[in-house]
């Protein structure tokens, strides 16, 4: 996980949506009017800051992300600080993502976040955002172990994974599919709408 505290200056414009009423001549050649929505801009600067922590990285680069990220949610102030115990009888990973690879992930979702912060506050119903620039102040990082438990199974010669949440018990794996079965049942679906 990441901590930083972030100060972000921004520029852009503010769009404020009004209605104007214009006429036209419809297919039958008489004349309508209708309402249209036109967007003023107005141009629109400042700072906003924010205080990101635990920001939580996959540091593992043999589990997939695509399962890994169905895993959440983690309690993470729930933490304690880790002891030998904890892993008695147990095989844990390593963490593979160097810690500058893994804060430019975290960044990445930090510049996710800010880009609402710049929003919100540049206000109105719409919004531009033309340059920003971002200073992280006190970054640091915690190594966490999270509880997943991990199975691997064969099925015609091809390995599926399955991910355990160990916290809440929720489950995500990938599984075999038949396509004669979908296909069967497809067409299933199809004879008994045409019945």
């Amino acid at each position: 996980t990441y901590d930083a505290m972030t100060y972000t200056r921004y520029t852009g414009e503010r769009g404020e949506d009004y209605w104007v009423t214009e006429s036209y001549t419809d297919s039958n050649g008489k004349r309508q009017t209708r309402s249209v929505r036109r967007t003023r801009w107005h141009p629109a600067s400042g700072e906003v800051q924010h205080f990101f922590d635990d920001v939580l990285i996959k540091a593992s680069e043999s589990m997939p992300a695509h399962l890994i990220d169905k895993m959440p949610p983690w309690e993470l102030h729930e933490l304690e600080p880790f002891r030998p115990e904890f892993l008695s009888g147990h095989v844990t990973e390593r963490y593979s993502v160097s810690l500058k690879l893994g804060f430019r992930e975290a960044r990445s979702i930090m510049e996710d976040a800010i880009t609402g912060l710049i929003r919100r506050d540049i206000g109105g119903d719409h919004q531009r955002i033309h340059t920003r620039r971002t200073n992280y102040v006190g970054v640091t990082f915690k190594h966490t172990l999270l509880p997943i438990w991990v199975a691997n199974y064969r099925y015609h010669e091809r390995l599926f994974q399955l991910l355990v949440n160990g916290r809440t018990g929720k489950v995500a794996g990938d599984r075999p599919w038949s396509w004669l079965k979908i296909a069967r049942l497809v067409l299933l679906v199809i004879f008994a709408i045409s019945l």
